[in-house]
């Protein structure tokens, strides 16, 4: 099982690295460190996860079209191609997502 990667966005640019990473209901969740994430990005996930906590469903759709601009996929370890990746959260020092189902 791939447990350990690095997060990047749209430009390339390495986000976090996860680790210990395990797969709950479908979505793979693991431990991060930030590598090099920008100020506004940091903000934009803590928007999301107080607008998701505080149940303030009304706004959720527009906080994840400006999370789905990032263009987030994940570069599992020991592997070179990037894999889209949908619904990323950062709570409690853990990154959360899911990976995009291919259309069948």
């Amino acid at each position: 099982m791939k447990r350990s990667g690095i997060l990047i966005d749209a430009n390339g640019n390495k986000l976090l690295a996860f680790h210990n990473g395990e797969i709950c209901q479908g979505t793979f969740l693991a431990e991060f460190v930030i590598l090099q994430m920008s100020q506004d990005t940091i903000a934009l996930f803590r928007e999301y996860e107080e607008i998701v906590s505080q149940q303030s469903f009304s706004w959720l759709s527009s906080i994840e079209r400006r999370l789905d601009t990032l263009g987030l996929a994940v570069i599992w370890e020991g592997e070179e191609s990037p894999v889209i990746v949908e619904d990323v959260q950062l709570a409690g020092g853990k990154v959360s997502f899911r990976v995009e189902q291919a259309a069948c």
